[in-house]
């Protein structure tokens, strides 16, 4: 799943992008792509060449079980929950890895004291 710090981003011909339909939850398509025996039938088919090379074709004509529609949304909403708060996760995580990597070496230096570092983060 793209995730907004990585937007907005361009592919290339070894790079595709998956949409679901608007019916099928995002995460219910990431899922069932991580799932073994999906992945087992989609390197079956991959081309072997210089670079291995599983076409957009191949993909398209990927066998998914897919429960009802109309009650998809619904029975997959507590999973996508936990996708969410784990995206958010990353996200926190990139911004407090950026915050340490910033004041960390300015802090060790002397250059910035506990109380100046606090004004800086706007405490």
């Amino acid at each position: 799943m793209a995730e907004d710090w990585i937007l907005p981003a361009n592919t290339n011909q070894a790079v595709a992008i998956i949409r679901p339909a608007f019916s099928v939850p995002p995460g219910f398509l990431i899922l069932t792509m991580r799932q073994e025996g999906f992945r087992q039938n989609l390197y079956s088919n991959i081309v072997h060449a210089v670079q291995a090379n599983l076409s957009l074709g191949m993909l398209a004509k990927a066998k998914v079980v897919v429960p009802s529609i109309p009650a998809l949304p619904k029975m997959f909403a507590p999973v996508e929950g936990i996708l969410f708060r784990t995206i958010n996760n990353r996200t926190q995580s990139r911004t407090l890895a950026a915050l340490r990597d910033a004041l960390l070496p300015r802090l060790i230096s002397g250059e910035l004291r506990v109380k100046d570092a606090e004004k800086f983060l706007g405490r």
